[in-house]
């Protein structure tokens, strides 16, 4: 611990464990790298998130992570050779076996878990053994340049450093609220170390005496599946009489239901009946009335004409009179 205080490692250990995976993706979508003056070397990644710029350089990183962007940062020097090639990691004391899940699980997240004890997590071993101090933030940087030069030839490779982007998101004031957190459970903690086969005994952590596989996690002795019982054995008779029975009192059900329907149908018909024939009843009443009044009127038409022309004797010449001169 004092050792990673001394690098300024602290600060980085501490940020919030989680990812605004879309932001991240949109992050390395955007990304170009600028190039020096002699276009030789990547000094900075400059991407457009959020409607707003962000540059991001070695120095940028560990101003926002606490780090100190001194130290050693290729990981390819070669250390003398501490464990053969190949070596599982069950190998490791419980300090560098801790070491070692840190690097694989949250130093280097784009690389998973190591089962051997290879190339980078060798390097870091040799470091924190020597006290060679580590530029953590320059090894960041180079992650995400090889990444954004190579996310067109190599899709299937996650996008690194969630975590740290976001956190950088953040301290650059861009609205992350429209992008749901991610947690991130998976933790380095006593239970990683008991997970590894240490346990504390006497304030010391030793290794327990069972065997483990190559990634460090538990292996469980092989079980015997367990007994299931024989279902018991099926009455098809019996299940054949409910079937029945319930399709009896359905039909029942139906056949009750639609005899009332049919009586209320009847009974809307009866009632459409009588008031049709109390209509029809009516307009017979007053058909007959008005025809009354036309003999009425006729009569009186015809008594009126007779006695208005008669009196005019327009009624009582022949032909036989219009032979008869005037006088």
């Amino acid at each position: 611990m004092q050792q990673l205080r001394d690098w300024k490692f602290i600060p980085f250990l501490k940020i919030k464990p989680q990812v605004f995976a879309t932001l991240v993706r949109v992050f390395y979508s955007n990304a170009r790298p600028i190039l020096n003056g002699e276009e030789t070397e990547t000094i900075a990644i400059e991407s457009y998130l959020m409607g707003k710029p962000i540059v991001l350089d070695t120095q940028t990183i560990a101003t926002h992570l606490g780090l100190q962007n001194t130290g050693l940062a290729e990981e390819s020097t070669t250390f003398p050779n501490l464990y053969p090639p190949g070596t599982s990691t069950s190998v490791l004391d419980a300090h560098d076996r801790f070491l070692h899940l840190m690097v694989s699980w949250f130093f280097r997240p784009s690389e998973g878990k190591f089962s051997t004890i290879r190339g980078i997590g060798a390097f870091w071993i040799h470091c924190f053994r020597n006290n060679i101090r580590i530029n953590l933030a320059q090894i960041i940087f180079t992650d995400m340049v090889y990444t954004v030069n190579h996310r067109h030839t190599n899709l299937v490779k996650s996008f690194p450093y969630g975590t740290v982007l976001s956190h950088i998101f953040l301290k650059e004031q861009i609205d992350c609220s429209v992008d749901l957190a991610l947690p991130l459970t998976e933790l380095i903690d006593e239970k990683s170390l008991r997970k590894c086969k240490f346990h504390l005994v006497n304030n010391e952590w030793v290794r327990n005496p069972n065997p483990q596989d190559d990634d460090g996690d538990d292996v469980q002795p092989p079980q015997a599946p367990p007994v299931v019982a024989a279902p018991p054995p099926v009455d098809i008779q019996a299940l054949f009489a409910q079937l029945n029975a319930n399709l009896d009192a359905r039909f029942t059900a139906i056949d009750a239901r639609f005899t009332t329907f049919t009586d209320d149908v009847n009974a809307r018909f009866n009632s459409l009946d009588a008031r049709h024939n109390a209509m029809e009843k009516r307009f017979k009443a007053q058909e007959d009335a008005l025809r009354r009044v036309e003999t009425e009127v006729s009569a009186h038409h015809l008594e009126w004409s007779s006695h208005t022309f008669g009196g005019l004797g327009l009624n009582d010449h022949s032909d036989e009179d219009d032979d008869i001169p005037p006088p």
